[in-house]
């Protein structure tokens, strides 16, 4: 005959022991998740994570000399554009970080366009991504433009010739027959 084990001693394979329990960190903990580029995994992001990569992400744009484009940097960890946008927009010290990087490499930017090491006409189309100055300038030239049209759609001088009455010193020009075409 078989013997019974009393419940108390069977082991319950549902539950978790207590020092994995202790290991595991509740959803709750976590600032996000994203899916990482690289392993298309989903991984959480505690604020220990946005911290990090802040001061990472400043220290990158300061001392990488081929560090041009702010994306460049969240590629590099898997993390997309789109992504690390919505992270800026909602925690302060990443915003910050963002906005000094954009300065740092908006100056290397400008120094290598006018030192000529890359071209100019590229770096000012982009410029007022990364420097509020040239996005104020841009703002300043359209708003210029738009008063210079306005100027010359007001003063633009319109002149009506009347038809001349035929006379003998203005003879009617002859019609243009189907023939001479």
């Amino acid at each position: 005959m078989a013997t019974k084990i009393p419940v108390s001693k069977k082991k319950n394979m549902t539950t978790i022991p207590q020092d994995i329990k202790k290991k595991q960190k509740t959803p709750s903990t976590y600032y996000d998740q994203y899916r990482d580029l690289f392993t298309f995994r989903m991984k959480p992001v505690p604020m220990s994570f946005i911290e990090r990569i802040s001061k990472e992400l400043v220290e990158w744009a300061y001392t990488n000399e081929d560090a041009l484009v702010l994306s460049d940097f969240f590629y590099s960890k898997g993390i997309g554009s789109r992504v690390a946008n919505g992270w800026a927009n909602k925690t302060p010290i990443l915003k910050q970080a963002v906005e000094e990087a954009k300065r740092l490499l908006g100056n290397r930017r400008e120094k290598g366009a006018i030192k000529k090491e890359y071209d100019a006409g590229m770096i000012k189309a982009t410029m007022n991504l990364y420097h509020d100055e040239w996005k104020k300038l841009e703002v300043w030239r359209a708003e210029l433009k738009q008063k210079q049209d306005e100027i010359t759609q007001k003063s633009t001088i319109q002149w009506v010739l009347e038809k001349f009455p035929d006379s003998k010193l203005v003879p009617k020009k002859p019609e243009e027959s189907d023939d001479d075409v």
